[in-house]
């Protein structure tokens, strides 16, 4: 039987209890989702704001110590949850709260507007934070090709969109074939760290460094797949208009190469599809819709 909200942050404010050697004053919960896993905001009297994640699947205990190496990162744009627990038999991982403002409300409405308001600035610091990520030197050994992400990020399986679908199926086959078939060609790609969730809801800006959270996902690969999961996320989020003009800021910030821009577009078509089948999986409000307009992009 699963434990309730309730219980979770109980068990929580234990483990900041034991962590911290004092007892949280107040719970506040962040985020309940529907994979189980769920936020919880501690604060103390004296000590710093604390995170509490009860994540039911996964390697914890990888998350925490990739989250370790992380924090010891000396770099000037890129900052993480200082990680501070982590109790796998209980399945809870204790963090430092970042600071600055989040990002998932970025206004990009206009070019001046764009600059005026920071989100400019701040979507070239977002793409440098992602780049020194991927320059960080960090041997994580858990190297993921193509057919991983589809595995381990792709739910359910795109096949059965297009058995609910027909209409979709060659679509959905070509892309698949296509994705299966450059996934292989670019296997020589040198890995780098990848967060493998990287849009703007994860993202925190204090105004000199951008805040990454939520590492469950973190492994090593093709840098052009973080690079497309952020701009592909621009593209399905703001009109036409704003979302290029969000994508040329934030690329300016990460300067990718000529190779690594050529394996954008077809990261891109990965992630409508990935996005296309959550939409299946969830059915949640217009649902039909968003299926069709992801689809639409392949």
């Amino acid at each position: 039987m699963c434990p309730s909200v309730k219980q979770l942050a109980e068990l929580g404010a234990e483990l900041v209890r034991e962590a911290l050697g004092e007892a949280a004053l107040s719970c506040r919960t962040l985020s309940v989702a529907q994979d189980g896993q769920v936020v919880f905001e501690y604060v103390s009297a004296i000590a710093p704001t604390v995170i509490g994640k009860y994540i039911p699947h996964g390697d914890l205990g990888q998350t925490y110590a990739r989250l370790r190496q992380l924090a010891n990162l000396t770099g000037t744009f890129l900052a993480v949850p200082r990680p501070i627990a982590c109790d796998v038999s209980r399945r809870f991982l204790l963090t430092t709260k970042l600071e600055g403002k989040s990002c998932h409300r970025l206004d990009l409405r206009g070019e001046l507007n764009l600059e005026r308001g920071g989100a400019a600035d701040a979507l070239r610091r977002i793409g440098t934070a992602l780049a020194e990520l991927h320059h960080a030197c960090l041997d994580w050994g858990d190297v993921k090709s193509g057919t991983d992400h589809l595995r381990e990020l792709v739910r359910p399986d795109p096949m059965s969109l297009a058995e609910a679908f027909p209409h979709y199926a060659e679509r959905i086959a070509s892309t698949l074939l296509e994705f299966h078939i450059r996934s292989q060609e670019w296997a020589q790609v040198p890995p780098v760290p990848l967060h493998r969730d990287f849009h703007l809801r994860q993202l925190f800006d204090d105004g000199s460094r951008i805040g990454v959270v939520d590492w469950e996902l973190a492994a090593e690969g093709d840098p052009a797949f973080d690079v497309a999961y952020f701009t592909a996320y621009l593209r399905t989020h703001y009109p036409k208009a704003e979302a290029e003009a969000g994508v040329e800021y934030f690329l300016s910030g990460y300067e990718p190469s000529n190779d690594l821009r050529a394996r954008l577009p077809l990261y891109e078509r990965f992630n409508y599809l990935r996005r296309a089948c959550r939409r299946f999986r969830l059915r949640d409000d217009q649902w039909l819709e968003s299926l069709a307009d992801m689809i639409a992009r392949l």
